[in-house]
């Protein structure tokens, strides 16, 4: 079953690429957006909240809950809360807290919480 759907007629072009508000089917809240289905997975507890955007090739699976931006080939999996940005091949997992920007091959893990830039 869904977690979400997809209202194809609250989109908004970011970067050159469009991106569709998300709904969840159990509460009604409205959610971030994404781009495409693959970036939010439908299983587990993940949610793109506000005005958050997920797009590109990015990810966001397991319990992850996305408060900012994730972009290009990120992944954001886990328990893992993003409040800032996380870019380009950049992995963030467990219960990590990201409210600055994660780039490049960062491969975050465990508890931490990044205030800062990590490229």
């Amino acid at each position: 079953m869904a977690n979400y759907k997809i209202i194809s007629d609250d989109n908004k072009i970011v970067e050159g690429k469009t991106v569709y508000r998300i709904e969840d089917v159990d509460s009604g809240e409205l959610g971030g957006y994404i781009e495409k289905e693959f970036n939010l997975s439908q299983t587990g507890d993940c949610f793109i909240y506000g005005d958050s955007i997920v797009y590109g090739d990015a990810q966001v699976t397991d319990n992850a809950k996305i408060y900012g931006v994730v972009k290009d080939y990120a992944v954001v999996k886990g328990e893992a809360e993003v409040y800032g940005v996380v870019k380009e091949n950049a992995v963030v997992e467990g219960q990590v807290k990201v409210y600055g920007v994660v780039g490049g091959n960062a491969h975050l893990s465990g508890s931490e919480v990044i205030y800062g830039n990590i490229d």
